[in-house]
């Protein structure tokens, strides 16, 4: 038995906020006029846990990591940036499609516990995001979806990880008033 979690905030700066709208991507609170693009940078601070009932490492691949014997759970705490660029492409009057995407380093902390006691490391990472957004804005209803892809490469001295996150979410709303 293993539990993965991961709790964080994502924060965003736009450099062309006057013409490009993430209000009009996320929370339908805005309407995208005019097709229009920005860069934009993504910082991201998450704790993360991985835990196990038993050894993450093979019993017949234990004598080849003997400082990680035992090794059943990891903390980590992680802060990225990222540069990125987006393009929302007004079709007709209340269509839009907007692809983003995003990559940059980051650095992360890990407790690591062992057989053999607490093991702490740092590293750095390549962190990528892509994100897709979809749907129908007009002045009463909306629609649509958006797919968010977000994925970090964590090399390390003792472990190599990958993770990928993958969220679609669909919404619909009515405007009263």
């Amino acid at each position: 038995d293993m539990n993965l979690g991961i709790i964080g905030l994502n924060g965003y700066y736009l450099i062309n906020n006057k013409h490009f709208s993430m209000q009009s991507l996320f929370s339908q609170s805005e309407k995208q006029l005019k097709t229009a693009s920005t860069f934009l940078l993504q910082g991201d601070a998450f704790f993360s846990f991985l835990e196990s009932d038993s050894s993450l490492i093979p019993k017949s691949d234990q004598n080849y990591y003997q400082d990680m014997k035992g090794f059943e759970d990891m903390y980590m705490y992680s802060f990225s940036l990222m540069g990125g660029y987006a393009h929302c492409n007004v079709i007709s009057e209340n269509y839009y499609i907007c692809p983003m995407i995003y990559a940059g380093p980051g650095y992360q902390h890990k407790y690591l516990n062992t057989d053999n006691g607490v093991l702490l490391k740092n590293n750095l990472f390549l962190k990528t995001n892509f994100k897709f957004a979809a749907g129908y804005n007009a002045d009463v209803a909306y629609l649509g979806m958006l797919l968010d892809v977000d994925t970090s490469l964590m090399p390390s001295k003792f472990i190599n990880m990958k993770t990928t996150v993958i969220t679609l979410n669909f919404f619909v709303g009515y405007r009263f008033w």
